[in-house]
């Protein structure tokens, strides 16, 4: 079973929503770890690099013909938002949101 355990973060001095930001993974099979990988991103929001994340995630069982990984996320916007149960009204996350939705479908 392949766990994907990823985070976005942003470094910023508290007074801006936007900041330099990465996102990273951490890949393991039957606990044992086999892959990572992180990548910086342009000015986010920390929703932004939660979802950019997630998006890597994904993408990297894309490409791994990982069927199936399940995935952690420690962000509750971004897991709430994904699975349907909030709304997301945020028009900086909605292509986001759209992103992943397009990488499911195609794996189902």
């Amino acid at each position: 079973m392949v766990e994907i355990f990823c985070d976005g973060a942003v470094r910023d001095d508290g007074k801006y929503t936007y900041g330099a930001s990465a996102c990273a993974i951490a890949v393991f099979n039957k606990q044992k770890p086999i892959y990572s990988a992180s990548r910086l991103l342009t000015c986010k929001t920390s929703n932004q690099a939660e979802y950019e994340a997630i998006i890597l995630a994904l993408t990297t069982a894309v490409a791994a013909d990982w069927f199936h990984p399940i995935i952690y996320t420690d962000s509750k916007t971004a897991y709430n938002q994904i699975t349907g149960i909030w709304v997301t009204k945020s028009l900086n996350l909605v292509p986001l949101l759209y992103t992943i939705k397009q990488i499911q479908q195609r794996r189902n």
